[in-house]
C-alpha cells in the first residue's frame, strides 16, 4: 500500500477531512460522549468539551504521518462533524491488513452515512 496520510475525501452529503481544534465542541455533542456510540470502544466516553479538546491537541501532530488515516466526517449540510472514520493497521508488513472504524453521532444514525463514507474510503 502506498501511505498518502489523511487527504480530503467528498461525497455526495459528506466531507471527509482531517480534525481541526475547532471540531472539539461537535465530537463532544454528537457522538463521543454518548455512551451508545461508545459502547464498543475501549475507552469511556468523554466527559467535557475540555477532555475532547485535549484529545484533538494530542491527535492532530499524527497527520504528519503519511500512514495516519482519521478523518472527521463532516455533513456537509450542516457543517459539522458528525462523526470520525479510522483506517487502522493490523498485522505485520508481509501480512498487513486494514480495517475501517466509524463512529457516527446518534442523531445521524440510519441514513447512509457510514455506508457512504466507508465506500468512499475503500
Amino acid at each position: 500500500m502506498k501511505h498518502l496520510g489523511t487527504q480530503i475525501i467528498e461525497t455526495e452529503r459528506l466531507l471527509l477531512r482531517k480534525f481541526q481544534l475547532s471540531d472539539a465542541h461537535a465530537m463532544y455533542v454528537n457522538w463521543a460522549s454518548n455512551p451508545q456510540v461508545t459502547r464498543f470502544l475501549r475507552k469511556t466516553p468523554i466527559a467535557s468539551e475540555k477532555e475532547a479538546l485535549q484529545y484533538l491537541e494530542n491527535t492532530i501532530p499524527k497527520y504528519n504521518e503519511n500512514s495516519y488515516y482519521l478523518w472527521a466526517m463532516e455533513l456537509k449540510e450542516k457543517k459539522q462533524a458528525i462523526g470520525v472514520m479510522a483506517l487502522n493497521r493490523r498485522g505485520f508488513e508481509i501480512d498487513c491488513r486494514y480495517e475501517i472504524g466509524c463512529y457516527l453521532g446518534e442523531a445521524f444514525w440510519r441514513n447512509g452515512f457510514s455506508t457512504e463514507a466507508t465506500g468512499a474510503v475503500i
